[in-house]
């Protein structure tokens, strides 16, 4: 996601204090701020600030939204101390209503924002707009994770607290164990494998389930964004190898 700032306006309003001033914004526990501009209204920023965020586990976008309406937002305008504030619930504020947008391409915003006890002016208005990018991510790496937290071992202690051990592992003889490396690495996928692109049946499985994730937020209403997946690169990669040999004298 991307927020892009443009302008704060606050007509009639002079600062006191001639430093440079700049503005904090913090989405999904993320916090940026925009370089320092001269403290005089109304300040232009033209500056895009970009937040990525995973959700690992989260698979129905419906989950997706009710946990941006969870979570909020925040805006602030820093010099020296707070001059004003705004909070919204993330949901709101990545993907408004189409009636409190304007601009060349219907994007563009404008909030007032909450002034502080030390701010004398009326409220600053902020105009800025905000741009999406939704993208569906494999489970492997998930599901790596929750194996090994299943290998995990939990037990109480007497005094009420939690020790977390990992499995016992049985001590194999050298013989054995280079058995077991031996079939282990039979067993693994080749290269050439890992390469190889999905079967049709994966390929029409994966497109039936991103439509359906693309259906949902459809049917959400989420405003402008933009959904991607991770399959959506080529199937395999060709990479040059340079083979250098040795020649021996005759």
């Amino acid at each position: 996601m991307s927020v892009f700032l443009l302008q704060i306006t606050c007509p009639g309003m002079l600062l006191k204090d001639k430093e440079e001033l700049y503005l904090s914004v913090s989405v999904l526990g993320q916090h940026q701020k925009t370089q320092c501009v001269p403290a005089a209204f109304p300040l232009f920023f033209q500056e895009k600030l970009v937040f990525k965020k995973t959700f690992a586990d989260i698979v129905d976008p419906g989950d997706l939204v009710e946990l941006l309406e969870r979570r909020f937002c925040f805006l602030c305008i820093l010099l020296g101390k707070v001059l004003a504030t705004y909070e919204e619930n993330t949901r709101d504020f990545l993907f408004p209503d189409p009636k409190l947008t304007r601009g060349h391409h219907g994007f563009d915003r404008e909030i007032l924002m909450k002034r502080s006890s030390s701010f004398t002016g009326i409220a600053p208005k902020l105009r800025f707009s905000t741009s999406s990018l939704i993208t569906e991510s494999l489970l492997s790496s998930g599901r790596s994770h929750i194996q090994g937290d299943l290998n995990l071992v939990h037990h109480s202690t007497p005094n009420g607290k939690l020790q977390t051990k990992l499995p016992k592992k049985n001590t194999l003889s050298p013989e054995k164990n280079r058995h077991i490396l031996a079939t282990k690495s039979y067993e693994q996928p080749t290269i050439a494998s890992k390469s190889r692109s999905p079967s049709p049946y994966t390929k029409r499985r994966m497109c039936e389930l991103s439509q359906e994730a693309r259906q949902r937020l459809a049917h959400l209403k989420l405003g402008p964004y933009e959904f991607r997946r991770d399959t959506d690169k080529p199937p395999f990669v060709v990479r040059r190898v340079c083979i250098l040999s040795k020649v021996f004298p005759a």
